[in-house]
C-alpha cells in the first residue's frame, strides 16, 4: 500500500521556526495511532534525550510540546522514553513529561484537547499541589489506559497524609471520566464485593496491575482497562484474615448524574463503592 512519511531524521521539526532538525525519531512504542490514522510520536532535536512531541492529523504534523515549554506555570525539561504518549479516538493526546517543579525526578501528566488545541497539566508527581487531594501526592503514575472519548485510567503510588509507607495503603487505581478524577480502589480500603443491595466488605490487600500493560490509547490494539462507555475493569486481592487471601475481578461503571451531583465539588470518591 501507500507509505506516508510523517517525520524523517535530518528534516526540520515543525513549530521551531526552521531552527531545529530531527536528530532521531523514537520507535519501540513511543508512537501511537487511532482509527482515524491520527498519530503521536516522540523525537529528539539536537539532544541525546527525547525533547519534542508531535501529532500528525490528516498528513499535517504539529508540535505539541518541547523541552523548556511552560504549561500551567510548570516547565517541561524533556520526555522519558519509557513513558509512551497515547492518542485517543477523538484525537485527545495524553502524555507524560519530565518537569522542573516538585521533587527531583518529577513528571507531569498532560492532556491536549483537539477541539481547543490547548494543553493542560492534570497531575504531577512530587508535589501535593498537583496530587489527588486530601494532602496526598503522587509518587508515581503509570499504565495509562484511554478510551475514544479521552477518558482514562492509571495506577499510582501515593505519598503524603495518612500513607504509612509499609506497602499497605500506598497504591491506588484511578479513573478520569467526564473531567473528574475518581479513586476506584486503594490498598487498605474496604471494598463492597456484593453485587446486590447487600453489603459484603473486604479489605483490599493489593491491586493487580498487568505488568505488560503500557500506556494505551484504546484503538491501537493493546490491552486497556477502560472501554468507550467509560466502564473500568480491574482485579483486587483481599486479606480479611491474616494469612488468608481471596481475589476478584470487578467492573466500575460511570456514576449516574444524580450521584455526581450529590458528591458535590470533591475531586475524589473515597472508600466503598457499588458496582454492577
Amino acid at each position: 500500500g501507500d507509505v506516508t512519511t510523517l517525520a524523517l531524521q535530518g528534516t526540520t521539526v515543525p513549530g521551531t521556526n526552521n531552527t531545529q532538525a530531527y536528530t532521531f525519531l523514537q520507535g519501540a512504542g513511543r508512537i501511537d495511532i487511532n482509527d482515524a490514522g491520527d498519530t503521536v510520536f516522540m523525537g529528539r532535536a539536537g539532544t541525546s534525550q527525547p525533547n519534542v512531541l508531535l501529532k500528525n492529523v490528516a498528513g499535517t504534523t504539529t508540535l505539541l510540546a518541547r523541552a523548556n515549554d511552560v504549561i500551567d506555570g510548570v516547565t517541561i525539561s524533556g520526555f522519558n522514553n519509557t513513558r509512551d504518549p497515547v492518542i485517543t479516538g477523538n484525537g485527545t493526546v495524553i502524555f507524560e513529561a519530565n518537569i522542573t517543579t516538585g521533587l527531583a525526578g518529577s513528571f507531569g501528566v498532560f492532556k491536549h484537547d483537539p477541539t481547543t488545541s490547548l494543553t493542560d497539566m492534570l497531575y504531577a508527581t512530587g508535589d501535593v499541589t498537583y496530587g489527588p487531594g486530601d494532602g496526598l501526592r503522587f509518587a508515581d503514575i503509570h499504565s495509562v489506559s484511554a478510551n475514544a472519548q479521552g477518558d482514562f485510567t492509571f495506577y499510582a503510588q501515593l505519598a503524603g497524609t495518612g500513607v504509612t509507607g509499609d506497602g499497605l495503603n500506598d497504591e491506588a487505581f484511578f479513573a478520569y471520566r467526564n473531567g473528574r478524577l475518581e479513586i476506584v480502589a486503594r490498598e487498605g480500603d474496604l471494598f463492597d464485593v456484593d453485587p446486590t443491595a447487600g453489603v459484603d466488605l473486604h479489605r483490599i490487600h493489593a491491586i493487580i496491575n498487568d505488568s505488560q500493560l503500557i500506556n494505551v490509547g484504546g484503538q491501537d490494539g493493546r490491552r486497556s482497562n477502560i472501554n468507550d462507555n467509560g466502564d473500568v475493569v480491574f482485579s483486587l486481592i483481599f486479606n480479611n484474615t491474616p494469612g488468608v487471601y481471596t481475589a476478584g475481578v470487578f467492573i466500575n461503571s460511570v456514576p449516574e448524574p444524580m450521584s455526581l451531583a450529590l458528591l458535590g465539588g470533591g475531586a475524589m470518591l473515597l472508600l466503598t463503592r457499588r458496582r454492577r
